[in-house]
């Protein structure tokens, strides 16, 4: 799987040349930190989830027709909810019921992980862009128990995510708005479309197998 999406990732990349588009690419790395682990563990707090109060507060924010359920249509108000729905929607229908966001969030809980090692990769053309930052934005439902982590992108275009203001390496479980942000003093500012109106999604399950994502971003 890993293989198949580095190679998307090239394809992407090349397809876009002429746009000069931004191919990132997140790997999960398969060492956790958990509460207990060494190298700054002490700093390491596990991630205050209440799966209840989230998904109330998911179910209030985006169910207008105030029907229980989050539909598909509802969902186009959370990109990063409508992007993890098939793995969020046990019972297939299509909508999110408070039952099945309730699950989701317990899913993180039981991983019993406060962080977990993610890299960011950033190219154009084929090039690193160093200096980019790739940033982890919780959906609003989540924000009450996890913070943003961001990706300062080093000469090679790659860069570890690091939580609470850059001082511990990795993200915290759960579903994340991402924007991508040109390097400073470079002149060049991607589109808003995948910052500011960032509808790239990412979501930490560390229940499932480490997951490769890619994007490709422009700039204006």
């Amino acid at each position: 799987m890993r293989t198949l999406l580095k190679a998307i990732c090239s394809l992407r990349s090349s397809c876009y040349e002429s746009l000069g588009a931004v191919c990132v690419s997140l790997l999960l790395l398969s060492i956790a930190c958990m509460t207990g682990c060494s190298d700054g563990a002490s700093q390491i707090t596990m991630p205050g989830f209440d799966p209840q109060a989230a998904a109330a507060r998911a179910i209030e924010a985006y169910d207008q027709d105030k029907n229980g359920s989050i539909s598909k249509a509802e969902m186009a108000a959370s990109p990063a909810l409508q992007g993890a729905s098939k793995e969020i929607d046990q019972d297939g229908d299509g909508a999110l019921s408070l039952a099945e966001i309730e699950s989701r969030v317990e899913q993180y809980v039981a991983s019993n992980t406060g962080l977990q090692s993610l890299s960011c990769r950033a190219t154009v053309r084929g090039r690193p862009l160093a200096g980019a930052k790739v940033k982890f934005v919780p959906v609003e439902f989540l924000n009450e128990a996890i913070g943003p982590a961001e990706a300062t992108l080093r000469a090679n275009g790659s860069g570890a995510v690091m939580a609470s203001g850059g001082k511990l390496p990795g993200l915290s479980p759960g579903l994340y708005r991402v924007e991508v942000y040109a390097p400073e003093g470079s002149g060049r500012e991607i589109a808003s479309e995948y910052n500011a109106d960032s509808k790239l999604w990412y979501e930490l399950n560390p229940l499932e197998p480490p997951a490769l994502a890619e994007f490709s971003v422009e700039f204006q």
